[in-house]
């Protein structure tokens, strides 16, 4: 069939709404209904092209425009051209069954989604004018109108790179910057319409909620000129005093649950904001871990709440655009640990590392992560070790060497003995859910004698010549160690008898290693293991060590979990 032989063109006046398929009140296998699959081959911001075959026909269809009012024109093809158009794919096939519903006079076509949108129906209903579309009706079992949200449009659907259902909503999922740009298009898109817009960015702790995702939002529109105030949820913390009157009641309450903030005042005062009135905002301070005064607040143009609970069903309705940043478990509690450390309430490394297993993580679960379901977008801030792993408070320089009993010998009668020996047990760990480790990084817990030790080690750096990465090491109790198990876990384990000696003035390690892995142990060998503190002289002092040690071996920088 030659493609300009049926070509149809019209205005397309349509109005779409998602739709429970649980609440549809007819046998959908009493109506007429359609298999399509679909996919475009131009995308433009006004226009687009699309290939749609509909049980044994063929179309292509042009579109534009964007929302409810489109041009439209048809042509039916054949199905080898419907093939040669899919060489030019952009994006993925949308596959759905279509049903066609009598309604009065109208039709409505349900869409029930079949492949990776399984799980999500959108109605369209289509009308011969805009006023007859303004005086449509829906009936009760029709959801949430989706019209205008550009999330739901097909072209949209088949490009998303990441997504989420929830509840019969598509919510689509951006790394970083592209999420960033996506929220400040759909602020810009309220602020045409609107006096003030609150934007409520939530998102678990070290999400990067407040440092990276609203500090970005807030900086685009400060630079363009746009009035915008942040409020930051933690102000509005009731306090440590408050934590202790209802532990003296008998009600344990912690930093990480709704009730530690006053969700009231907060809403009060973003309410007033909204309506153009100045508030006076708390302001709370994590080192003494109480309010610390009052900020005036100006009601500007974007007012942006962060925190949190900012998603809760108790403030989720203040929300013109609403935003959560994610971040698996494995990231969230490294990138809090290397904050908090010596920062904010100036805690013990090992009363940050057990709160973050045994408070954080449940909390987070419990009251977080449910009001995902809630947000617009989702942002992927996922924790980055080769930018962010620099800011742990150590680095490592390492390098070993493979010893046979001659190395073994040399080394004994000519260096210092410091510990006749130990046995150390390392525990290797990977995250159980909610992102992937990097393979260059390392989560380890070790059993040395009486001394139990939590490392975690960045990836390794490159071009240098000795094993160097950014590290930081806590020594914890056994409570601690095994909590670690309820967000990673195990991949293997090292053995080790270490021996401790020193040779002109550098200390080095002989150790006897055996890598026990898918329950079977294999023994490694023997090695001497050397760190120096100070990058600048290591090849000078291990051609040195080598050299009055007699070694002809040449040093190694993989580790031990990967030999």
């Amino acid at each position: 069939m030659s493609i300009n032989s049926t070509r149809r063109s019209k205005i397309e006046i349509e109005r779409k709404f998602l739709v429970d398929t649980n609440s549809v009140p007819i046998k959908l296998s009493t109506v007429k209904k359609y298999e399509v699959s679909q996919f475009y081959t131009t995308l433009e911001d006004e226009y687009e092209e699309r290939a749609r075959k509909q049980d044994d026909k063929y179309t292509v269809t042009t579109k534009r425009g964007r929302g409810m009012i489109r041009e439209e024109s048809e042509h039916y093809i054949g199905k080898e051209e419907y093939g040669q158009m899919e060489k030019r794919r952009i994006g993925c096939i949308i596959e759905k069954t279509r049903y066609e519903i009598p309604f009065g006079n109208l039709i409505i076509e349900l869409n029930i989604y079949k492949g990776g949108l399984r799980g999500l129906a959108v109605a369209e209903v289509e009308f011969n004018s805009e006023k007859s579309s303004g005086e449509f009706n829906p009936p009760e079992w029709f959801g949430k109108e989706v019209t205008q949200d550009r999330t739901y449009e097909n072209r949209s659907l088949a490009t998303l790179d990441k997504f989420e259902l929830s509840n019969g909503r598509v919510i689509p999922v951006f790394k970083t910057d592209k999420g960033i740009a996506e929220s400040v298009r759909r602020i810009r898109e309220k602020l045409a319409t609107m006096e003030h817009v609150v934007v409520l960015v939530a998102g678990g702790s070290a999400s990067g909620k407040t440092s990276v995702i609203a500090s970005k939002i807030k900086e685009v529109f400060e630079n363009e000129g746009t009035s915008i105030s942040m409020v930051s949820l933690d102000d509005y913390s009731k306090g440590t005093s408050f934590v202790n009157e209802q532990r003296a009641k008998g009600r344990v309450i912690n930093f990480d649950m709704p009730e530690y903030v006053d969700l009231n005042a907060l809403s009060h005062d973003v309410y007033k904001l909204k309506d153009g009135k100045d508030i006076d905002k708390p302001i709370f301070s994590f080192k003494t871990g109480e309010r610390a005064g009052l900020e005036k607040i100006a009601a500007s143009k974007i007012i942006l709440v962060e925190g949190l609970f900012t998603l809760t069903d108790k403030l989720k309705d203040l929300g013109d655009v609403k935003i959560f940043v994610d971040i698996g478990p494995h990231g969230r509690l490294i990138r809090r640990l290397i904050r908090d450390i010596g920062d904010r309430l100036g805690w013990d490394p090992r009363d940050v590392l057990y709160y973050n297993l045994a408070t954080v993580e449940p909390m987070y679960k419990k009251y977080v992560e449910p009001t995902k379901a809630n947000t617009d977008i989702i942002i992927d801030n996922n924790y980055n070790p080769y930018k962010e792993a620099s800011r742990a408070n150590k680095k490592e320089m390492q390098v070993k060497f493979r010893l046979d009993a001659a190395d073994k010998n040399r080394i004994i009668r000519r260096a210092e003995m410091l510990s006749s020996g130990v046995v150390q047990t390392d525990f290797y760990y990977r995250p159980k859910y909610g992102g992937a480790i990097r393979e260059d990084e390392l989560v380890r817990v070790r059993y040395d004698n009486d001394k139990i030790i939590f490392t975690y080690k960045g990836p390794i750096l490159k071009n240098q010549s000795a094993r160097v990465r950014y590290k930081f090491d806590i020594r914890v109790d056994k409570e601690t160690a095994e909590r670690v198990s309820e967000i990673y876990y195990e991949t293997m384990r090292i053995k080790k008898f270490r021996e401790l000696y020193s040779f002109d003035g550098t200390i080095f390690s002989i150790d006897n290693v055996s890598k026990i892995e898918g329950g079977k142990e294999r023994h490694l060998g023997e090695f001497m293991e050397l760190r120096l503190q100070s990058s600048s002289d290591f090849e000078e002092n291990i051609s040195s060590i080598k050299s009055k040690l007699g070694m002809n071996t040449e040093p190694i920088k993989t580790p031990y979990a990967d030999m």
